[in-house]
């Protein structure tokens, strides 16, 4: 292969580029941009992890702007700018050896006292491609940590009720009791697989809300903590019921508190925390944003 070099533009170009392509400087050369071809509308950001310029989602007429920490996105609805917390595998993720070291809240109210991080450094859980689509996953091992599973927590504060927390999640496994969110003491503000696919809210009183679907499913998680007036949903399925009023302490996500215990053996992609009741439709617009987004 020749190269050229190129005075006027002070770069050196290879005459096997496709018309089209985008450079972008690798250190040591100028490298076509492995993005894909962009085409009339397309807005470009820069990845540091990439190392590249990344095609960004096109914004429709009308749409508003955010910043996600990477790039400037489609606005969420605003009971999602509402969140006290809210995590999105596709952004805020720190990776280091392969395992994810923080998982930000980049859109919630509660800034940094809402941010998640391993327990210790055996319950780092990864992130792989499997989610919805293809999208981004944070996947947790319940055998980690001597069995006491991957989790990640926020800092010790006191959350109390009313209070309102949503999640999209997979269990690959539906038989042993595995938790997909909780207080920072265990049964505080948890959502949980009880066994044998029996989906239940816990805050104070254990109540069941549906049967789960088949083992691998990506299903919407709901719980609203407000006391006699508490609400579960699965999917479609919704429980009214007193299941307790105690406060949390912290969000744990994947186990039984920091303690461990009763993993998820699966992956979550999005969760929100709300220092409010949402109400069924609230959620349900939540629901929706998350299945076009």
């Amino acid at each position: 292969m020749t190269w050229y070099g190129v005075p006027e533009l002070g770069v050196i170009v290879n005459p096997g580029f496709n018309v089209g392509d985008i450079l972008v400087w690798n250190g040591a050369a100028w490298v076509p941009n492995n993005a894909g071809n962009p085409v009339d509308g397309s807005i470009l950001f820069w990845d540091d992890t990439a190392n590249n310029w990344i095609l960004s989602a096109t914004p429709e007429e009308g749409d508003e702007l955010v910043w996600t920490g990477t790039a400037w996105a489609p606005k969420p609805p605003d009971i999602i700018l509402a969140s006290w917390g809210y995590w999105d595998a596709r952004h805020g993720v720190t990776i280091a050896a392969g395992e994810v070291t923080a998982w930000a809240n980049y859109l919630g109210r509660g800034g940094a006292n809402l941010d998640l991080a391993p327990v210790n450094a055996a319950s780092r859980p990864t992130r792989d491609s499997s989610g919805p689509a293809g999208g981004f996953a944070i996947v947790f091992d319940p055998t980690a940590d001597g069995a006491n599973g991957d989790r990640l927590t926020t800092i010790a504060q006191t959350l109390n009720q009313p209070a309102t927390v949503l999640a999209r999640a997979r269990f690959d496994s539906n038989v042993a009791a595995q938790t997909l969110v909780d207080g920072r003491t265990g049964n505080t503000r948890r959502l949980f697989n009880a066994g044998a696919g029996s989906a239940h809210i816990y805050g104070g009183n254990d109540v069941a809300i549906a049967a789960m679907a088949a083992a691998g499913t990506w299903q919407f998680w709901g719980g609203v903590y407000n006391g006699a007036n508490c609400i579960g949903q699965l999917d479609d399925a919704r429980v009214y019921a007193n299941a307790g009023a105690v406060a949390a302490d912290g969000i744990v996500v994947g186990a039984f508190g920091t303690a461990g215990g009763n993993p998820l053996n699966g992956a979550v992609d999005r969760i929100a925390f709300f220092d409010f009741t949402l109400t069924p439709a609230e959620m349900q617009m939540v629901r929706n944003y998350w299945a076009f987004s």
